[in-house]
């Protein structure tokens, strides 16, 4: 008995509907794991640190943005006090009490916005600080 061979049309067809069932096994799996799907728009050199720090960590994007942004919400909650696990403090409760303190983080900011007005690139800026002994707050370059 000879096979009968499918055409481009029909084998698209049916790559495609492989592709969605096995799309919607994989999103029953993570909804029944308790995940929920968030989708947000980054700059490119965010994405290639993002992939960059994956590929180190030998996980997924996904798995490594999940891991940071649980990081950043962690810390931001021990230094905000009135914040709870459940309810992190909504940003417009209070207005911000400006004491007179300018942090350094400020002052790199500042830095850091005087150089991108200036025409400078995020890797002229990173070179920069890296050069002037500007660490991150993990201590990385």
């Amino acid at each position: 008995m000879m096979a009968t061979r499918l055409t481009d049309s029909e084998l698209a067809a049916r790559v495609r509907a492989g592709n969605r069932v096995r799309a919607q096994r994989q999103q029953e799996r993570r909804r029944s794991a308790g995940l929920v799907q968030l989708n947000v728009w980054v700059s490119q050199s965010m994405r290639t640190a993002l992939d960059r720090a994956a590929a180190h960590r030998n996980m997924t994007v996904s798995e490594t943005v999940s891991d940071l942004l649980e990081r950043a919400l962690s810390a931001a909650m021990l230094l905000n006090s009135a914040t709870t696990p459940d309810m992190p403090a909504a940003s417009n409760d209070t207005p911000p009490v400006y004491t007179g303190v300018v942090s350094s983080r400020d002052t790199l900011m500042n830095e850091v916005a005087a150089l991108l007005n200036e025409g400078h690139t995020g890797a002229d800026i990173a070179r920069q600080l890296n050069a002037s002994g500007q660490r991150t707050a993990s201590g990385a370059q």
